[in-house]
């Protein structure tokens, strides 16, 4: 197993660990009115209450990451600690093993192909997972990226910490049914260097899609007006498929990680599921959303329950 190393004080993971480490709020700090506006809805799992005690800190250490953000620079595009070349990443514990081993199989078998492919875990993985995985043409990565990763926050880490600067990331439970190679020679990915797939859910879900209601508290605190003719506002993604040059993209990388490692933000937004599409969002960053929306292959039980 290889881990990944930081080659110098300038590296920019360890930029973006100086960025988070100041995020932190200082007394003092002056945030907006209207914190407590009853009109925010937060998450069907945090009481309203329990939320708007959050708001003005979430809202001042956020103002002063996008400030440090602002600052950042971006990775080298040649030389030492520079990202290179175009490949799959992936990540999981030892549960997504098989998974990742079977799509890796249809990607090479069936569809013919030849991208490089890291897996990412942190420490999770024996010798022996590693070792089934190199048997496909899988390399284990350890993330290094200091930090505690709770369930599914090794994604933002693992593409960060990836090697390569054209990476499609995917899930390791996605069956691709077209060469992955076809995906990154899109027009439009070599255009916007940023492609998205939409959720089943939008603005329009009675209990679904949340971060796209006009009311969710996370356009009051990311400082943008919802705009229900925009599908990137009125529609959530889903994350599980998603291409991104990060050279181009670094910056609303960076905002992602940093929305997906807050845990009050993780509440609100289920995880990391949005936290690209409002990161791309408030940064103004190039990206198209696929317009074809995802459908379900399954069956239905005796009792009508449809089982994917």
């Amino acid at each position: 197993m290889e881990p990944s190393r930081y080659p110098s004080s300038s590296h920019p993971l360890r930029l973006l660990a100086v960025a988070v480490s100041t995020a932190a709020v200082a007394q003092g700090d002056v945030f907006d009115a209207g914190e407590t506006s009853s009109s925010w809805f937060c998450s069907h799992q945090m009481p309203r209450q329990e939320c708007q005690k959050h708001l003005a800190t979430e809202r001042v250490a956020l103002q002063r990451f996008l400030r440090d953000l602002e600052k950042m620079k971006s990775p080298r595009s040649d030389g030492p600690g520079s990202f290179q070349g175009r490949g799959i990443v992936m990540s999981g514990g030892p549960g997504h093993v098989l998974q990742a081993i079977a799509n890796i199989g249809v990607m090479h078998s069936l569809l013919g192909s030849r991208l490089p492919i890291e897996y990412w875990h942190a420490f999770e993985l024996s010798e022996a997972h590693c070792e089934a995985l190199a048997a496909v043409g899988a390399t284990c990565r350890t993330l290094t990226v200091p930090g505690v990763y709770p369930k599914f926050q090794t994604v933002l880490p693992a593409i960060m910490s990836s090697s390569f600067r054209e990476i499609i990331w995917m899930d390791t439970d996605i069956t691709p049914l077209v060469l992955p190679e076809k995906l990154l020679e899109l027009e439009v990915f070599r255009e916007k260097g940023a492609l998205f797939w939409p959720d089943l859910w939008g603005m329009g879900c009675q209990d679904f899609g949340c971060s796209a209601w006009p009311n969710h508290v996370v356009w009051h605190l990311l400082d943008l007006d919802h705009n229900a003719s925009d599908a990137r506002y009125a529609h959530e993604h889903e994350p599980g498929l998603t291409l991104l040059d990060k050279q181009r993209h670094w910056k609303p990388l960076c905002l992602a990680n940093y929305l997906a490692s807050r845990d009050f933000f993780t509440q609100v937004l289920h995880g990391y599921k949005d936290v690209f599409r409002l990161a791309w969002l408030k940064l103004g960053s190039d990206e198209q959303l696929v317009p074809i929306r995802p459908g379900l292959v399954g069956a239905f039980a005796t009792d009508g329950r449809f089982l994917p």
